[in-house]
Formats: C-alpha cells, structure tokens, sequence
C-alpha cells in the first residue's frame, strides 16, 4: 500500500465520520426546540404587504 491509496483511504473515512456527526447534531434533542422555533417563526410571521404609510394592509377586513 503506498502514500497515495493511504491518503484517500484516510480521507474517505474522515469524511463519513464528518458527515455522521454533522448528522447527529442535526437530530440531536438539545437543536429540535431550537428548529421547531425557527419553524413556527415563519408560520407566525404574517404575509400582508406594508402599504405606503408602513402599516400592514390587512384584505379580509375591508369587506
């Protein structure tokens, strides 16, 4: 075996565990209060564009 195969042998198992651990923060319990936040954050913000005064418009209440 020489240098070279070493090399990439060395660097592909580097790699996948790279990758797993990036993996298992990902899933982790302590980032899933944290994503479900992020998450809800962009359910809760409102989709009404500002008019020209700054305020939002809202449509279902001028009927």
């Amino acid at each position: 075996m020489d240098g070279l195969n070493l090399a990439r042998i060395l660097h592909t198992v580097l790699s996948v565990l790279f990758f797993l651990g990036v993996a298992y923060y990902a899933y982790s319990r302590k980032t899933k209060r944290s994503y479900r936040d992020y998450a809800q954050s962009v359910i809760d913000d409102p989709d009404t564009p500002a008019s020209d005064d700054g305020k939002t418009e809202n449509k279902d209440e001028s009927r």
